[in-house]
C-alpha cells in the first residue's frame, strides 16, 4: 500500500506546486532570451545620458510669466524696480534693556560680573532675564567698579552701586 505524496494533496494544492517547480525553469529560460544587446563598455567611456538642465528666465511684468504657487503675488517683479538710496543715516534703535551690575569678584586676570542674576566672565555670552523679556548679551571687558556689555549693537559700561 504504498501511496505517492502527491496522492494526500487536493488538485488545487497539485496544481500550485506544478507552477512553482515551473516558474524557475520559465524565468531562467526568459532571462537568457532577454539579454542586453547593448555593446560592453570601453574603459574610461560612460554609457549614461545627460540629464536636461532646467531653465528659468525671470519675468519683467505679469504678461512674460506668473508664480504658480503664489498667482496674485507681485514680488518676482520687483527685482527691476530702480535702487531706492537712502540719503540719510539713522543711528541704530537702542535696545531697552534693564541690566544691573550686582556684584565683582575675582582678581585682575579672572574676574567675575554678575549681572541679573547671571555670572559672566570676559568674553562671555549668555541669554539673560529682564523686564523687557529675555535678552543675549556678551560681557566685553570687567573692570573693578564696572562691566563693559554688548546687546545687539549697542555698548554700555554698567557700574557698581555707591553704597
Amino acid at each position: 500500500m504504498k501511496k505517492r505524496f502527491a496522492s494526500f494533496l487536493n488538485p488545487r494544492t497539485k496544481l500550485w506546486l506544478s507552477l512553482l517547480w515551473a516558474l524557475p525553469v520559465c524565468v531562467s529560460a526568459q532571462s537568457k532570451t532577454n539579454q542586453p544587446t547593448t555593446p560592453a563598455a570601453t574603459p574610461g567611456s560612460t554609457n549614461e545620458v545627460a540629464a536636461p538642465q532646467a531653465k528659468f528666465i525671470q519675468p519683467k511684468d505679469k504678461t512674460e510669466g506668473r508664480d504658480p504657487f503664489f498667482p496674485r503675488s507681485t514680488y518676482p517683479y520687483l527685482r527691476d524696480s530702480p535702487l531706492i538710496v537712502q540719503t540719510n543715516v539713522v543711528a541704530p534703535p537702542t535696545v531697552n534693556a534693564d541690566l544691573k551690575l550686582k556684584g565683582i569678584s575675582g582678581l585682575p586676570p579672572r574676574r567675575l560680573a554678575v549681572i541679573n542674576n547671571h555670572t559672566f566672565e570676559a568674553g562671555e555670552e549668555a541669554e539673560i532675564i529682564t523686564t523687557t523679556g529675555r535678552m543675549t548679551i556678551r560681557c566685553l571687558e570687567i573692570n573693578e567698579n564696572s562691566a563693559t556689555v554688548q546687546i545687539g549693537p549697542e555698548r554700555r559700561v554698567l557700574r557698581m552701586r555707591n553704597y
